[in-house]
């Protein structure tokens, strides 16, 4: 691993809220937003450090200058330091030994005063006086100190409470409890409140949790898994006008449409009182969306094979054959495996989608039984048609596992088993971008600057889903709720709003303000070079050491969207002039070879990027779901998930063709038109209703 020289330039940071890795950024180079209007919006630059009245001393508030021990190798730019509660300094070292800022040893005096991580963030907890050490790691000995005094800066509520918080799954794996980034410490600075995350996206424990009258504080859950019309009717949740028109008056603000929404579909109690709060809208959406599906392959065998034209999914399986075979072991001496998935989502959920993400269709209903497609909405039953999406994601899988390419574990393994393991290099190809994206990483980081991961690529014929996903009034598989046991529901809402108002949404997905980014005249976010040199950082985890684009599910606007009441992205990786500064290898030879100046452009032959018509369809179908449907889709649900494993391992084509032929006829018999006529009906209203054509 190549030494990065430690130089990090003295910053006085806000602390704040972030979402998914920055290390992994789209290539955008197009849309210049010009309406930079933000009415009703709470957002801090750079330049004004009194948001939520912290009064935060700068490094050139103190008279002191660059210091160090006479012995060591390491320099500090500042060795006495004044920061507020609830703000974060990051330590300027330097190491004439070229030691790596991640690779030092960090301590604080007093961990009730302040904190330090092991990038040289201090964050100020509470006023006093503290002294941090950093130290080589390999010599304890060779090390320099910093005075730091934490100021007062008084929060929104002068006592401190605890809340709990059920939130939509994060795109990395978290460990339940508080969460110690300067994101979620500024958050909870701000609101004098301690966060309680449950990281487990488990709905069966929220279920027990609620069915035991134990509903946490905060939940953000979709109708798919909790039964919202119970929890409205068991008086579980509160309505939420009276605490809107309180305490959230960015949602208010920022988010009319979804309140009105949510009152018409989710008004089980018919007082049309808003219970549920829609959240990851998406408005304005600067660049299309990101197509979280198709083939994500390791780009530089790929090339090594002369780019072979991918024709259908056939090809593909040849391909990724013909790399095992040049590569079976990787650089660690690992054997590859061709494709690594998992199955405790459901075994149906990997074929749904690839129906989606390369077919353009659809799925809705407790089973999934109806599928559109949404250009011509033509529909079909998926469990009858024998070319619908599931029997075509089941073809699929099945191949692959017949060619010997499927990793043997994605039969038992779980998500967390197959990110861990698709993210260190150790698998071939994903038929979803997140997984196998940090294999890139890896590479890098042990110096081959020259391989790497890339996807989608394109599949003749494929409809790789470049476009814009979420209506603008919120998805229809989350929505924040309150527990009506919530000891503290004001300051739960204040919660909620936060990630629904300007500064929540930038926060979220940019992290740290202050010498991180700033907005220029056009009110485009501008990252600075000290953090373009962080997310190129392979040491450096933005998402969990800087809360960059951590809190990018729970934020009430989803990434992709513009800086509420503006055009402009609210994600600063979607602004050419940040993204143009992180583009490597494999990026830079994709562009060359398809000779295009963004992966936007990287297509299937005669694609062009569209609008999801159904969008905002999708949202008015019926959460509330008669008894009797929802016994049809239970039982037709388990009995599929249950299935599809052991097609995926027929011994023979006649075997999985018998298979598949018993398991159409099986599901006839449990119903399953009764239940598609129902979805139809369904989705042939919302399409009306939404003015689809």
């Amino acid at each position: 691993m190549k030494n990065v020289l430690a130089v990090v330039s003295a910053l006085l940071v806000l602390g704040m809220l972030a979402g998914c890795s920055g290390n992994n950024n789209p290539a955008v180079t197009s849309n210049q937003p010009a309406d930079t209007s933000q009415a009703g919006t709470d957002t801090a630059t750079p330049a004004d450090t009194s948001q939520a009245g912290m009064d935060a001393a700068s490094p050139s508030d103190t008279s002191q200058t660059s210091a160090s021990n006479a012995s060591s190798s390491l320099t500090l730019d500042q060795n006495s330091i004044s920061v507020a509660e609830g703000s974060t300094y990051a330590l300027g070292i330097t190491s004439s030994s070229n030691e790596p800022i991640e690779q030092l040893q960090y301590s604080t005096s007093d961990i009730k005063t302040a904190t330090v991580d092991n990038i040289g963030q201090v964050y100020g907890v509470q006023a006093g006086s503290a002294v941090i050490t950093v130290a080589s790691a390999a010599n304890p000995s060779d090390s320099v100190q910093c005075n730091v005094t934490v100021t007062a800066s008084p929060s929104a509520y002068s006592d401190s409470i605890s809340l709990n918080i059920f939130p939509a799954a994060f795109a990395s794996a978290y460990t339940t409890g508080r969460q110690t980034d300067p994101v979620a410490l500024y958050l909870e600075h701000k609101y004098n409140v301690q966060l309680n995350w449950d990281m487990s996206a488990d709905p069966a424990k929220l279920n027990t949790e609620i069915a035991a009258g134990s509903m946490p504080d905060i939940v953000q859950a979709a109708p798919a898994s909790v039964d919202f019309s119970a929890l409205v009717k068991g008086n579980t949740v509160l309505a939420l006008d009276d605490l809107i028109a309180s305490n959230g008056k960015d949602i208010s603000t920022n988010a009319p449409d979804s309140i009105t929404f949510s009152k018409e579909v989710n008004n089980f109690d018919n007082s049309g009182k808003l219970y549920f709060l829609p959240s990851q809208m998406v408005v304005n959406p600067p660049v299309p969306g990101e197509a979280f599906g198709g083939i994500n392959l390791r780009w530089d065998y790929y090339a090594e094979l002369g780019y072979p034209e991918i024709t259908d999914y056939d090809s593909l399986i040849s391909i990724i054959g013909q790399m095992i075979q040049n590569h079976p072991d990787n650089e660690d001496g690992l054997p590859f495996v061709g494709f690594s998935t998992w199955f405790d989502w459901g075994a149906s959920f990997q074929c749904y989608w690839l129906g989606e993400y390369m077919e353009g269709k659809l799925t809705f209903g407790g089973a999934n039984e109806l599928q559109i497609d949404w250009d011509s909405l033509a529909m079909t039953n998926v469990y009858i048609d024998p070319n619908s999406v599931l029997w075509n994601g089941a073809d699929f899988w099945y191949k692959v596992n017949k060619a010997g390419l499927l990793d043997p574990d994605s039969f038992t393994q779980t998500y967390d088993s197959a990110l861990s393991k698709n993210g260190s290099n150790r698998v071939l190809c994903s038929m979803i971008d997140w997984p196998i994206g940090p294999s890139t990483n890896v590479l890098k980081a042990a110096g081959y600057d020259d391989r790497g991961y890339y996807g989608p690529v394109p599949m003749d014929g494929a409809r790789n889903v470049f476009y814009n996903p979420l209506p603008v009034i919120g998805q229809n598989n989350f929505y924040y709720c309150i527990s009506s046991k919530c000891a503290n529901p004001e300051r739960a809402m204040d919660v909620i709003n936060w990630l629904y108002s300007t500064e929540g949404c930038l926060y979220t997905q940019n992290g740290l303000p202050d010498g991180n980014w700033s907005q220029d005249s056009n009110g485009d976010i501008i990252y600075s070079d000290s953090f373009i040199a962080k997310a190129k950082d392979l040491n450096i985890n933005m998402e969990s050491q800087m809360g960059a684009r951590k809190y990018t599910n729970p934020c009430g606007f989803y990434y992709q969207s513009s800086i509420p009441g503006t055009k402009n992205a609210m994600d600063g990786w979607y602004v050419p002039t940040n993204a143009n500064k992180n583009i490597s290898y494999p990026v830079t030879d994709v562009l060359r070879h398809y000779g295009v100046e963004s992966t936007n452009d990287v297509l299937p032959k005669g694609y062009t990027i569209g609008t999801n018509k159904l969008s905002v369809a999708a949202t008015m179908m019926p959460t509330t779901i008669p008894d009797d449907i929802k016994q049809i889709d239970t039982q037709v649900g388990t009995y599929i998930n249950n299935l599809l494993p052991k097609m995926f391992q027929a011994k023979s084509d006649d075997e999985y063709g018998q298979m598949k032929t018993q398991a159409i006829n099986d599901i006839k018999a449990m119903n399953i038109d009764t239940s598609y006529s129902f979805y139809q009906s369904a989705m042939e209203q919302a399409i009306k209703d939404a003015g689809v054509k």
